[in-house]
């Protein structure tokens, strides 16, 4: 990282944790993909060794499963990559974990599962980068967006500035169980 307010020692990754959270809903919701009788969260933690951590969310609503399945992607295929490894940049350690996921997901066919995955690490690894500067994410991430970002939401996809995105007020409705 560059500039007065990221100069930093770079950060060796000493563990990647995932936790499985469920909340069970009283009336099932019903959804175009099926029927969801909990909403299940999967939060994932990076720990360097220093002992701060960053804290990413895994996006796992479908299939019932996909919550366990992506913790388990975590533990056994990416925490044992990322473990050892050394954070300059959330970025370039990010990108690197990517191409070498690329085989896998080819092979395996878990495109989807991997990228919400890595989108969840690449959470994790600003959020510890952030911590360790002693800065809130969003500034962190406003001094280093240098292009557009693309944001998808009810399926909708937009290209927008970070310097648009938050000069807007954003509202989002999470974790809904039950009649509307």
């Amino acid at each position: 990282m560059t500039g007065p307010e990221t100069n930093w020692n770079a950060a060796t990754l000493e563990g990647v944790d995932a936790f499985v959270f469920r909340a069970h809903c009283e009336v099932p919701v019903r959804t175009s993909f099926g029927v969801m009788h909990d909403r299940p969260a999967v939060l994932v933690r990076v720990r360097d060794s220093d002992g701060a951590q960053g804290w990413g969310e895994i996006w796992c609503n479908f299939p019932g499963v996909g919550a366990d399945h992506r913790a388990a992607l975590v533990r056994t295929v990416i925490a044992p990559l990322l473990t050892g490894a050394v954070l300059e940049f959330p970025s370039a350690l990010s990108g690197s974990l990517q191409r070498r996921l690329e085989v896998l997901a080819i092979q395996s066919g878990e495109f989807g599962p991997i990228a919400q995955t890595l989108a969840g690490i690449d959470q994790a690894l600003w959020d510890l980068a952030a911590r360790r500067l002693g800065l809130p994410l969003w500034r962190l991430l406003v001094g280093c967006a240098v292009s557009p970002v693309t944001l998808a939401w009810l399926g909708r996809q937009r290209r927008v500035s970070w310097q648009g995105l938050l000069s807007r007020r954003t509202v989002l409705r999470v974790g809904h169980c039950g009649p509307r």
